[in-house]
């Protein structure tokens, strides 16, 4: 993400993506990933939480991506009013 240090998606196959936020960069997620089309996914939590909620799940669309920069547009799927949140990441390279 554009203004955190090591927040962002890594991708690891068609089915598997790891996430990190800005606040747990050293506690990374693995998520499973759907793709609905060549720009819709879906990111499904693979550990169970709380036994009483089902997984959570996230819906985004591909909104640009140049090889080195990715939005992705985060549709809103829970209660109320709430805007799509617009999400920028730049390519980080392992050097």
């Amino acid at each position: 993400m554009e203004t955190a240090n090591c927040a962002g998606f890594e991708f690891i196959g068609n089915n598997r993506v790891i996430w990190r936020d800005e606040s747990g960069c050293m506690s990374p997620e693995t998520l499973a990933i759907h793709w609905l089309n060549e720009k819709t996914f879906v990111t499904k939590d693979l550990k169970q939480r709380n036994e009483a909620c089902p997984p959570r799940n996230s819906i985004y669309t591909v909104a640009y991506f140049d090889g080195e920069t990715l939005e992705l547009k985060k549709l809103w799927t829970g209660w109320g009013e709430y805007s799509e949140d617009a999400l920028i990441f730049t390519k980080w390279n392992r050097e």
